[in-house]
């Protein structure tokens, strides 16, 4: 992908996800963001079908390890069914490989498209707080950020021997904290007392 093609990438992944706002808060504001980690297929000038990977260091064994994370998968309608999103997937894990990542991950709704390219699904435990009608408010309070060393510190002993878990430096969290979720997301501390 080159920058003259983010706008006809996020209105292709606006068409596919109905959510361009998302997609385009992430291309500004992620620090690791890079137009080159996304492959395109493009048919009269215009792109048709995307695939993103993009880097991330995992604990895994007591060791760190570079994971490929799969996202922005999206086909125009009128391209879908011709195998295009499939080319690019192997195109992405052999870049992957190259690039010298150990794993892959991806979240999708449609697993059986991904395990027909040799992905696996695996079950997953998502848990969310949820105000029920006689709780007054959100519990805990507001994150400032005042808090963030603390909060850094509490992840990364939490995280310290637990597989799977993110790397995660001043950087990241600083960017994350600007441009992951949902307008609907609150980010809340929980302190004694």
């Amino acid at each position: 992908m080159r920058a003259e093609d983010r706008e006809s990438v996020l209105d292709l992944l606006e068409s596919a996800f109905g959510d361009r706002v998302l997609f385009a808060r992430y291309m500004q504001l992620d620090p690791r963001f890079r137009f080159e980690d996304f492959l395109l297929d493009v048919e009269r000038g215009r792109p048709v079908s995307c695939v993103q990977v993009f880097e991330k260091a995992v604990r895994l064994r007591g060791t760190h390890v570079l994971l490929g994370g799969i996202g922005s998968v999206a086909t125009a309608p009128e391209a879908r069914k011709q195998g295009r999103a499939s080319e690019l997937m192997r195109r992405q894990a052999r870049a992957m490989r190259d690039r010298g990542m150990a794993l892959g991950l991806l979240f999708t709704g449609i697993a059986p498209f991904y395990e027909k390219l040799g992905w696996h699904a695996r079950p997953l435990r998502q848990f969310a707080l949820r105000r029920t009608p006689a709780a007054k408010g959100a519990p805990g309070r507001e994150f400032c950020d005042s808090d963030l060393p603390r909060v850094m510190e509490l992840y990364a002993r939490y995280c310290k021997h637990r597989d799977g878990t993110t790397l995660r430096d001043e950087r990241y969290w600083q960017a994350n904290l600007r441009y992951a979720g949902t307008p609907e997301q609150e980010f809340r501390l929980l302190e004694p007392g």
